[in-house]
């Protein structure tokens, strides 16, 4: 399942609502959180594992293009500006949940 988490100007660090129509996930069940750009390219995020520490530091995910998840808030942060205005996309690729995960 692909959802757009955002097109939207979104800031480094900024914890951001999921879309409305976003169903509940895991985050074991992300296969992939990319960036779509008109001016860059495709910028693959990597999914750094939710702890509550880190999601109410200011400064976390520190590493360079990092997303992390709160199921409980239904929000994400990412270390990379989303510049939605000019045709940025935030895509979130999840696997269902009726949907076995891959054999090792």
């Amino acid at each position: 399942m692909e959802k757009v988490l955002t097109r939207d100007m979104v800031a480094p660090l900024t914890k951001t609502d999921y879309p409305a129509d976003l169903p509940d996930f895991n985050e074991d069940k992300v296969t992939g959180v990319t960036i779509y750009s008109l001016w860059f390219g495709t910028t693959p995020l990597t999914v750094v594992a939710y702890n509550a520490t880190d999601w109410a530091a200011a400064t976390e995910p520190s590493g360079v293009n990092e997303i992390m998840f709160s199921e409980a808030d239904r929000q994400w942060k990412s270390s990379s500006w989303v510049a939605g205005p000019w045709g940025d996309n935030l895509i979130l690729d999840v696997r269902p949940y009726n949907e076995r995960a891959p054999e090792p």
